[in-house]
């Protein structure tokens, strides 16, 4: 049994790069249907906001005891003044988010109801980012890797991981010999090449074989396996819901399964964040793939039992 709590994890620096934004919940209570339109009248009793997207992320590596820098580019507008005073309030390092006037940063709005959404809606307007941002990551490239142990992409499509900004990061953490984890979005993989390991949901690997559907542990395997060779990347983790996750490396056409935590699902939102960020901090602490598939198979367990994008704690995962 490992005790997650002996090691000394604030000695470890994770550096997450990707799409950052606000998530907002609006918690009400749904009594009856408005006599303008056939739709339930949500009445508010408060607003919650939370850092989300590449932002959750951070959240579960910090409640991991680790420490966090991000790199993103935002808007110049309040919900960006928003998003960078919630990560210093969570003691993130936010020295380089780069912020241009051309963009606008995304908020996810949810209107709950007893722990339902009813409602989400986006304010957002999904563009690749300039070039200004690329230069930015090549010159000030030695202080963004400083001391970083692991990189995660997290990306959620909103235009900040183009394919050339994923392969600059991926590039200069290989010079550095610093293994990168991606949450990927889209079905092109070529822009993750050269990552360690990427971590798809069932039906995002599907997508990126451009299969109908994954039904057997064979067709599963040999998927995975054709996926890191073709894009060389050296591990795909199939995270696949009830019945956890799946590793597969591209030297060997085998995988490693880790069965589900039996718990009672809550909210799965946010389940895959967790998973990354505990695989980056057990690697960062030298723990084989084998025990960071397992730790990272319990924080989901803990996080999909809670409702909205929440993090795991280190007592939690021990317990």
């Amino acid at each position: 049994m490992i005790d997650f709590k002996m090691e000394n994890r604030s000695d470890i620096k994770i550096l997450v790069a990707g799409d950052f934004m606000i998530d907002k919940y609006l918690y009400s209570k749904v009594s009856r249907i408005s006599p303008e339109a056939p739709v339930p009248v949500a009445t508010v009793s408060h607003v919650e906001q939370k850092v989300g997207g590449a932002g959750n992320v951070a959240l579960n590596i910090k409640a991991l005891g680790s420490n966090v820098r991000v790199l993103t580019c935002i808007g110049t507008d309040n919900v960006g003044d928003q998003l960078i005073d919630k990560m210093k309030e969570a003691e993130v390092d936010t020295d380089f988010i780069y912020r241009d006037n051309s963009r606008k940063t995304s908020i996810k709005t949810r209107v709950v109801a007893q722990n339902q959404q009813l409602l989400r809606y986006d304010e957002e307007l999904v563009t690749d980012v300039g070039n200004e941002f690329s230069d930015y990551i090549k010159e000030k490239s030695d202080s963004i890797f400083n001391g970083v142990c692991a990189v995660i992409l997290s990306d959620y499509g909103k235009g900040i991981l183009t394919k050339n900004i994923a392969q600059e990061i991926i590039t200069q953490a290989q010079k550095r010999k610093i293994p990168v984890l991606v949450d990927p979005k889209g079905n092109d993989y070529t822009k993750y090449s050269g990552a360690t390991i990427c971590t798809p949901n069932l039906k995002e690997l599907t997508e990126a074989v451009n299969a109908k559907s994954l039904k057997t542990e064979n067709e599963i395997l040999n998927s995975a396996y054709r996926l890191c060779n073709e894009n060389n990347i050296q591990y795909i983790l199939a995270t696949r819901s009830e019945k956890g996750m799946s590793l597969i490396c591209k030297d060997k056409l085998e995988k490693s399964d880790f069965p589900a935590i039996a718990k009672e699902v809550c909210d799965v939102t946010g389940a895959g964040d967790t998973v990354i960020s505990a695989m980056a901090v057990g690697i960062s602490l030298g723990y084989s793939l084998d025990i960071c598939c397992k730790i990272a198979n319990i924080a989901a367990s803990i996080v999909v039992s809670k409702f909205g994008a929440e993090t795991a704690s280190v007592d939690e995962i021990n317990d």
